[in-house]
């Protein structure tokens, strides 16, 4: 059975020449200067939380001549500005995004990704294990399960799952032995 979760770190910190080259690239019009819209492109491939937030702010901070724009004499005060808040490259991400979907899969620690990288991968039996029998996860998850044919790939059969309008905005699901027993005591406001 595979591990759920990765005992290794997935995370390492961008170095500031990675951070350098990541507002380079997003120079669109190739002036040599970064306007506030590119700074937040910036901000975005560094995974920033609050991406237009910060590039106000760095914009702010590196902008000595006050012209709106983070030219080459600025960048590296954007730089060392952008280094102190810790962005990290998330390992599994970039190994999804140059097609290493199987690498990906091994060192990601998030249990919704990982289940979306076992599907796309056709790893149904490491799908089965992120989706447990007895409470079988939310929406989105129970739609992707019965599209890739729950039957066929994970021996369930199609009268197993119940999806319960129980909880509006949910979508729980039940396996069948949790809906026996809860089925009894099903209030009778809500009729099956």
């Amino acid at each position: 059975m595979p591990d759920i979760v990765p005992r290794c770190r997935v995370n390492v910190p961008f170095t500031k020449e990675q951070i350098k080259a990541t507002f380079r690239g997003c120079d669109r019009d190739r002036d040599g200067r970064l306007s506030k819209e590119e700074l937040n492109a910036g901000f975005q491939r560094l995974d920033s939380h609050l991406p237009c937030w910060r590039a106000w702010w760095a914009l702010h901070r590196a902008d000595a001549n006050g012209d709106g724009y983070i030219g080459e004499g600025e960048l590296d005060d954007l730089v060392k500005y952008a280094f102190k808040q810790g962005y990290e490259v998330n390992v599994a991400r970039f190994l999804e995004a140059r097609g290493m979907l199987e690498d990906a899969l091994e060192v990601a620690t998030d249990p919704d990704y990982r289940f979306d990288l076992a599907i796309q991968l056709g790893r149904l039996g490491t799908a089965k294990v992120m989706f447990p029998s007895t409470l079988i996860g939310a929406g989105e998850n129970w739609t992707l399960m019965k599209s890739i044919s729950v039957t066929e790939y994970l021996n369930y059969e199609v009268d197993t799952l119940y999806r319960s309008d129980f909880f509006p905005g949910l979508g729980w699901m039940l396996s069948k032995s949790i809906w026996d027993e809860l089925s009894p005591k099903w209030p009778k406001a809500y009729p099956l």
